[in-house]
């Protein structure tokens, strides 16, 4: 997952967890580290974080994992409209 959520959300200047890496590296050490360390996810990459899942080549997001990011997007951000634009588009299967 890292090189696709390093690329996408930033640019491939790094990776989004900086000096927490380590932690990101599946889905549920993800959405860990997004709600132990919120400084190193704003709300604004989550959502680009979850356009990018959409567009991932591996395929679909995990489900867990998709519904965690979105609730922590709408949790963190009153922007819900730029949530909803980038969930458009995803059927769960």
């Amino acid at each position: 997952l890292c090189p696709t959520f390093s690329e996408g959300v930033t640019g491939g200047s790094g990776c989004l967890a900086g000096d927490r890496c380590s932690f990101a590296h599946g889905a549920q050490e993800l959405l860990f580290s997004a709600r132990t360390w919120p400084e190193a996810f704003p709300a604004r990459h989550i959502i680009r974080l979850l356009r990018d899942l959409l567009r991932a080549p591996f395929g679909r997001p995990p489900t867990g994992l998709w519904r965690g990011l979105v609730a922590e997007a709408v949790r963190r951000s009153k922007e819900l409209a730029e949530v909803a634009t980038a969930t458009a588009n995803f059927h769960e299967p």
